[in-house]
């Protein structure tokens, strides 16, 4: 196993109550570098002093990684487990609502006749980026069902071509070089 270093400097933003899904995936990634991840799902037995003392790293470096209005609301947690506790309870909510909303623009999203397909495509792949980054996990093949479902009849042909490939497996890629 190698070294660890303790000095790893990491880049999270403090978390300011927006996008919590994409914060949440930044501090497991951390606190697993760190091997500090059992911290964010078990409190330290009050009973033992060497786990109190343990569990003092995770909980500074957590408290490091909010901004002080969440800081502020987290007055009466005592461990990172606590805070993370907390934070998922609430900010996971906000993520499925924002996965909704952001599903929803996939799902109505219609290509105009004043936008050529490049913009088209480019202004679907940054709601599809917007999903992802609210947590939800969207596959290439999705991205191509929502580029069919979106565009006018005028494209029809391209549409049944595509759709009747029965022995060749549709890469994203492969769909953007024909348009």
């Amino acid at each position: 196993m190698a070294a660890r270093d303790d000095n790893t400097k990491y880049c999270v933003e403090p978390f300011s109550g927006k996008n919590f899904a994409l914060y949440k995936r930044r501090v497991e990634a951390v606190f697993a570098a760190k091997e500090l991840e059992k911290y964010l799902k078990t409190e330290a037995d009050e009973t033992k002093a060497a786990e109190i003392k343990d569990a003092k790293k995770p909980y500074e470096l957590l408290l490091t990684l909010l901004d002080d209005t969440i800081l502020a609301t987290m007055a009466t947690e005592s461990f990172a487990c606590q805070i993370w506790t907390s934070l998922k309870q609430k900010y996971l909510k906000v993520s499925v609502v924002s996965q909704i909303l952001v599903c929803k623009k996939l799902a109505t999203l219609k290509k105009r006749r004043d936008c050529s397909m490049q913009q088209h495509i480019n202004e679907l792949l940054a709601i599809v980026n917007e999903f992802r980054l609210s947590g939800a996990e969207v596959k290439d093949m999705d991205v191509v069902i929502y580029l069919l479902m979106s565009l006018p009849a005028d494209y029809d042909v391209i549409k049944s071509t595509i759709e009747n490939q029965p022995n060749e497996i549709l890469r994203w890629t492969l769909l953007c070089k024909d348009f």
